[in-house]
């Protein structure tokens, strides 16, 4: 088990529009990421945080943190955290 992302470019808002399938919720997440340079923003209004990281050098990791949006940090289960993800390659 674990959580997928499906992640595509859409050219009309110059975003990336994904998909997550978590195995820990019984519904499907919606997310916006936004890159700029090695800026990485990641947006849900699922659980009203933000996501703010950079990309690696080599372009194959990033890390960063989420944070719950202003106003919102007190709501339950919306708390900091750390994360870093890769790329993976679909042919």
């Amino acid at each position: 088990m674990g959580t997928h992302e499906v992640i595509r470019y859409d050219p009309e808002t110059d975003t990336f529009p994904s998909t997550v399938y978590p195995s820990m919720a019984g519904q499907v997440l919606r997310y916006v990421w936004k890159v700029e340079g090695d800026e990485l923003t990641i947006e849900t209004e699922y659980i009203e945080a933000t996501f703010r990281g950079r990309w690696s050098e080599d372009g194959k990791t990033f890390s960063g943190s989420w944070r719950p949006n202003p106003g919102r940090e007190n709501d339950p289960g919306n708390i900091p955290y750390d994360i870093w993800g890769s790329r993976a390659a679909v042919n």
